[in-house]
Order: structure tokens, then C-alpha cells, then sequence
């Protein structure tokens, strides 16, 4: 297979040999005084360094971040047109400006380059490709001026090789032995031959002398390894967050982490990880920004690389230590809800930078492995609240809303979000719906569009379950969501979300009747055709509607049912619909409010939240691509996720790419026209999802699966 050059650009992490000399503070904070207390003082800072203007304007893809213990910290880029293997290098100048150069040594041949890396005396070394076809001709190349270089020849690369053997990083040993790391493997090279070779996993590591720590195998901790030997010396466990890292050596053989939770410093003969920075304070949480790699610098401070996006969008953020700065910011806003919101860890990032002395403290109560249920969770928040405490800020997806409305429990937030609604900030035909009496008690942060896409005559049914019922009971129809697709439990959920309007009422209560044609036409449309036991629920919503956009191009089904969360979710349906001539619709005006902020009454810091509100609601955090839903702020909606992006979405039957201008800003238009939310419940939709699947497995019957639900739902609204 060919790759994408972005692609195989992006496929390195390359951390320096060694880096120039860094270390964590280990002195006590400063005191200072402060209103007549002792205040801690000091504490890393974050400052962004401006990208060259080149590969700000995405001309140019920044893959690479090294030090050359020479000359100091350099960027390499390539240019983003096709079929130009240039490589750029930019050098970092005392003043935060960049000096551009081209390196002749990467530049003698047209061959791309993967990675870079130095000694101590300025000496380079560079893994240089060239794709061909289904292999890569590789070449690693050593330059002691930076403008000629020789070829090293290393016995496994003397022929080309399959993608599993292309290295995405080089270091050289102090006895001038190559350490060549693949994907799964990392070998060392002496005289072109290999003389040691042992596991790897993943892209990320560092290399003091001749150890090298990089991930172990469960990615809950590290491994130091012995590269001269392959052996592993001890493993070091790592309490912080595993799912973003990059790692750095300082000349004295200290170990240095970077993670979303923070900056972390480890002993050379060291067992136990410190923290030097903690990353809530800082954008290393923000959850739109991959780390690419770390240095440590010269002045106990660090630069980190931050990929954010496609299409060459890197920044670096600079972080120093500043004794005058409080340890702790001495005010704290706390934020809750039941599950991670990356809109909400955005917002603290932009919240945190204008206000350094907050600290805003985001607990996310249900944990990966958590064995509690989603009712224990909402019983033990409803007892805090009740009782005057809990926290500051809540976002309630999950929560029962109306309760904590009757209950007077939330703060009116109309003196915020109606005049930001007026003045066209805000997606009116969103908010509108969360006014009650003239005030405003919570709203969403993002929806969901509902998306019905398919043939012609197919998405002209639905409007109603019924219509989708009799189009799934016609025998001459083909399936409605394909054979083998989903599960029972997918269906119970995509048709809860769509349709529940149908028989919840305005208190909250069921329906009975209503309730009774939801399920039989629920076991319609699952009678048409064979459902899965295993969930795909979990696979994302792009890939959903890939599976299904493929089985529309083999005719296997008619229409999909959906709900787009950011633009990837469309790359596939407007691809297929191009196809078969067909066309899409949002469902019945239908949004799904995601993110459904509001401000806890009793909380001590309703100043800080209602600013933290505004932030919230901001175009600069609004137009963010998170992949949790639309803005709803205006201005962000409108040029939400239009600039270009070369990646593409396939299965083997087709791929799709991203659609045209005109054709994503159709797609956007939808939410400025949705009017109604789609109000989910989750104890009441636990109970209809449990007697509902009970039902379509023949478990139970119709009358008693409507009369459980009835019974469970009752139990609920009256605690």
C-alpha cells in the first residue's frame, strides 16, 4: 500500500539522545506574605512559542522536535504539496523567533525523512525513506557538518522492507552503536550487524547512555531497559495518565514524563515518580492536544510538542519555572459529573490561563473500572445536594434535571445565557428550549444532529416510529439497519433516543399505550433481520456509519438512522449518498444535547462559575473539535471543522474523504433549524432498555414488559 507522506510524517516520536542539562525543582516553595499568611510560592508556568509561519499557514507539516546540543532546539518540517520530500529545519533563536535552513545532509537525495538525532558533539544521524509501492527503502545517514553525509549500512535494511520494520526513532550509544526502534521491536546495531534486540511497545521513549525507559507491555507503567543486552533492568509504576505521554533524559541519566496530568521527574536510581507540574493547571490536559515529544532545556524548564489536529497543526508551549507565583492558587472552582466531558476539560484550559489564581478541580465520577451502577452514582449526588453541599459546577448528562430544578437546587443562569442568546452568540434555537418561566436553570454546551440518510423514499419514513415499523414489516423491503449490524441493546438505544418523545410525558411519567406500540414496533423492526449479541455500540460513530454506508452501496439496506457528533461522521453517508442518488434529513427537528451545564445553588463560588459559564460558551472554546458535538455558539458553528483534512475513512469496499466546502456547511445549517432535544433520562432509560431487551429476546412478554417498565419508572420519580 502507498502512504500518505502527512502520514508517514507523523508516524515518528523522536526524543534527542540527550538532552542538554534540565532538572525538576527539588527546593520548598518560597513563602510569601499574603494578607498575613504564609502563601507557598513558585511553580512551573506555560508559555506557547509561535510555530513557524509556514507551518502555522499549513504550507508545511511540523513532524519532528530534537535537540542539537550545538545548536539548541530545532523543528524539522516538509512541505505539504505532493511529491516534494524537502525537509526544512528550523532552529529556535533566543528571542522565541525561528532561523530556517535547509540541511543539505537531508536533502541530497528526493527521499523523505523519518527521524533525526544527535550526539553531543553535533554529530546527526536520520533514518531517510523512500516509498515504493507495498515496501520502504530505508537508509540511515550520519553528517558531522550538516551539509554532506555518508550512508551506514545496516544489514537488515540492505534490501527494502515491509512497513512492520519502518523505524520511527534513532539514538546513538556513546560507543557510537545505532538503536534503531520499530513498532514492536528495538534493535541495536553495532557495525551494521545486530547485536541485541528486545520488545517494544508503542512510540514513545528515551535513551540516557545505554538504558532506554519506554512503555511496558500493559501501558500502565515503564520499563527501563538494558539496550546492550535487551534485558529488562526493573519495571516503574505511574499513577498518572497513560493515555497521552512523551519522555526525556537530562544529562545526569533523571528521567522526565510528560502526560495530560502533568510533568513527572524520576532518579536515576529512582523507584518512585514526582510530580514537577501538575498538568490541570496548564493545557497538558486539554483534550484536543497529542503530545509528540519533550525536552528537557537548560534552565530547569522543559519544551514540549503538542500535535493538535490534521493537517500539520503543531504548537510547542514552553514551560518555566516562576518563584512568584503561588504554589496553589488560593481560590478553587469544583466541577462534577458522572462521566468525562472534553468540552469541559477545554473550557478549564482557556479558564485557567486568564485566571491563574483558580484552580479548577474537575472530578469525573465514574471511573473505567468502576463496579458501582449509574443509579449508586446519582443517589450519592443527590444526597450531597440535597444537603446544601456538592460541587460548584454540574453537568448533568444522566442527572435527573427536573428534580434538581423542583427541588431548587440549580441557579438561574438567564442573566448569562439570554443576552448572549440575543445578541446572536448563542444558537437560539437551542437555548430556547431550556427556558422555563423566564429563567434558564441549565442548557447544552454541544448537540448532536440526528441524521436520517438513505433513499429517497426510505427517509421520507422518518418522521415516526410507526412509518419505520411498516416500512421494516414490508417483506419487500431490505433491512433497515442491515443484517448483523447491531445488537439488541443498540437498537433499544438508537430508537429510545429518537422516539422516547413519543411516550414520555411532561412530568417525567409514561404513557402506558404509548409505551406498548413503542415496543411492538420496536420487535417489527427487529424481526426483519438478525442482530448481534456483542455490542458495536463502542466502535465511534464514524465507523458506525461507514459499516452502514457500506452495506447501503451493496444494497443490503435502505436506510440508516444516526447522529453526527462532528464532521468525520458525515465523510461516509455523503459519500454513499452520491452513489445511489439518495438524500438525508435531520429527524423530526431532533437534537441531542450534550454537556447540560448548570450551577449548583449552594455552591460557594457562584461568581467563578458563572464566569467559567461565559467560557464555556466562548467561540474560542466552542470551535474546537472535540468530537462531543456542534457548538452551540454561533460563530463557531459556521466555520466548525472546515478546513481541510486528507484523512480518509474506509472498510475495504470503499473510502471516503472529506466532503466539499458547500457540502459540510449544508451539514451545519441543520443545527441552526433543530428545535426539539432529545431527553434522556438514564435510570428511566435503564429501566425501558432492560425490560424492552428482556422482551425482544422472549424472555417476557408484551404486557409484562410494559407493566415492569411501568412499575420501575413509578419506584424512580417517586424517590
Amino acid at each position: 500500500m502507498k502512504l500518505k507522506k502527512a502520514a508517514i510524517l507523523l508516524l515518528t516520536i523522536v526524543l534527542s539522545t540527550v538532552s542538554a542539562a534540565g532538572c525538576s525543582r527539588q527546593e520548598r516553595p518560597d513563602k510569601a506574605e499574603d494578607k498575613g499568611k504564609n502563601v507557598a510560592m513558585g511553580r512551573y508556568v506555560e508559555e506557547e512559542i509561535k510555530m513557524p509561519e509556514a507551518v502555522m499557514k499549513g504550507e508545511e507539516v511540523a513532524y519532528l522536535m530534537v535537540n542539537n546540543p550545538k545548536k539548541g532546539i530545532l523543528v524539522f518540517s516538509s512541505p505539504m504539496k505532493e511529491n516534494e520530500n524537502k525537509t526544512i529545519q528550523y532552529t529556535l533563536q533566543k528571542d522565541g523567533t525561528w532561523k530556517q535552513e535547509i540541511p543539505g545532509w537531508l536533502n541530497q537525495e528526493k527521499y523523505g525523512v523519518l527521524c533525526v538525532t544527535y550526539q553531543m558533539d553535533g554529530t546527526g544521524y536520520a533514518v531517510r525513506y523512500k516509498d515504493l509501492a507495498d515496501k520502504i527503502e530505508l537508509h540511515i545517514l550520519k553528517s558531522t557538518d550538516g551539509e554532506k553525509a555518508v550512508d551506514i549500512p545496516i544489514e537488515d535494511y540492505k534490501d527494502a522492507v515491509g512497513y512492520d520494520k519502518l523505524p520511527y526513532g534513532i539514538s546513538v550509544l556513546p560507543d557510537d552503536g545505532i538503536l534503531l526502534l520499530c513498532q514492536d521491536e528495538g534493535t541495536l546495531y553495532e557495525d551494521g550487524k545486530a547485536v541485541s534486540h528486545f520488545e517494544n511497545n508503542g512510540r514513545v521513549y528515551a535513551l540516557s547512555e545505554n538504558t532506554l525507559l519506554t512503555v511496558n507491555n500493559k501501558a500502565d507503567g515503564f520499563s527501563l531497559i538494558d539496550v546492550t543486552t535487551g534485558k529488562t533492568i526493573r519495571e516503574v509504576p505511574f499513577d498518572g495518565d497513560m493515555d497521552k505521554v512523551a519522555l526525556t533524559a537530562d544529562k545526569n541519566g533523571n528521567w522526565f514524563v510528560t502526560s495530560g496530568s502533568g510533568i513527572y521527574r524520576l532518579a536515576k536510581n529512582g523507584t518512585t515518580w514526582e510530580s514537577v507540574l501538575d498538568g490541570n493547571l496548564v493545557s497538558l490536559s486539554s483534550p484536543n492536544l497529542g503530545l509528540n515529544s519533550m525536552i528537557a532545556g537548560e534552565q530547569e524548564d522543559f519544551y514540549v510538542l503538542f500535535e493538535s489536529g490534521g493537517m500539520g497543526k503543531r504548537t510547542i508551549n514552553h514551560y518555566t519555572y516562576n518563584k512568584d507565583v503561588v504554589t496553589v492558587p488560593d481560590k478553587t472552582l469544583t466541577v462534577l459529573s458522572l462521566e468525562e466531558n472534553a468540552t469541559v476539560r477545554q473550557a478549564i484550559v482557556a479558564y485557567q490561563h486568564k485566571n491563574p489564581d483558580v484552580k479548577v478541580d474537575y472530578k469525573v465520577v465514574m471511573d473505567k473500572e468502576d463496579a458501582a451502577t449509574v443509579s449508586d452514582h446519582i443517589k450519592s449526588i443527590n444526597t450531597e445536594l440535597l444537603a446544601g453541599k456538592g460541587p460548584d459546577l454540574l453537568i448533568m448528562d444522566g442527572l435527573p434535571v427536573d428534580s434538581y430544578i423542583e427541588k431548587g437546587i440549580l441557579e438561574d443562569l438567564s442573566d448569562i445565557l439570554k443576552p448572549m442568546s440575543e445578541k446572536g452568540e448563542l444558537l437560539k434555537n437551542i437555548i430556547k428550549n431550556y427556558e422555563k418561566q423566564d429563567k434558564i436553570y441549565y442548557a447544552p454546551l454541544r448537540f448532536g444532529i440526528t441524521f436520517a440518510f438513505g433513499s429517497k423514499e426510505a427517509v421520507s419514513r422518518v418522521k415516526t416510529l410507526k412509518g419505520l415499523s411498516e416500512y421494516a414489516g414490508n417483506k419487500k423491503a431490505l433491512p433497515l439497519f442491515g443484517s448483523g449490524l447491531i445488537s439488541d441493546a443498540d437498537l433499544i438505544t438508537l430508537m429510545y433516543r429518537f422516539y422516547s418523545n413519543d411516550f414520555i410525558l411532561e412530568d417525567g411519567g409514561l404513557e402506558k399505550e404509548s409505551l406498548k406500540q413503542f415496543l411492538q414496533q420496536l420487535k417489527v423492526i427487529q424481526n426483519q433481520a438478525k442482530t448481534v449479541e456483542k455490542s458495536l455500540w463502542g466502535i465511534g460513530q464514524d465507523e458506525l456509519n461507514m459499516q452502514a454506508s457500506s452495506l447501503m452501496i451493496n444494497k443490503e439496506t435502505q436506510l440508516s438512522l444516526t447522529e453526527l457528533y462532528n464532521m468525520y461522521d458525515v465523510f461516509a453517508p455523503i459519500e454513499v449518498l452520491k452513489s445511489i442518488n439518495g438524500t438525508y434529513s435531520d429527524i423530526n427537528g431532533e437534537f441531542v444535547p450534550k454537556g447540560l451545564i448548570g450551577i449548583n445553588g449552594a455552591g460557594k463560588q457562584k461568581k467563578l462559575a458563572k464566569e467559567f459559564v461565559q467560557e464555556v460558551y466562548s467561540e474560542q472554546v466552542q470551535k474546537t473539535e472535540l468530537g462531543d458535538g456542534f457548538p452551540v455558539n454561533k460563530n463557531a458553528l459556521k466555520e466548525f471543522s472546515l478546513e481541510k483534512d486528507d484523512f480518509l475513512i474506509g472498510d475495504g469496499n470503499f473510502e471516503a474523504g472529506q466532503p466539499g466546502k458547500e457540502e459540510m456547511k449544508q451539514i451545519l445549517k441543520l443545527g441552526e433549524n433543530l428545535t426539539t432535544p432529545v431527553v434522556i433520562d438514564e435510570q428511566l432509560f435503564e429501566a425501558v432498555r432492560n425490560e424492552a431487551e428482556a422482551y425482544l429476546k422472549g424472555e417476557i412478554n408484551l404486557n409484562q414488559a410494559v407493566e415492569q417498565v411501568m412499575d420501575k419508572s413509578k419506584t424512580y420519580l417517586n424517590e
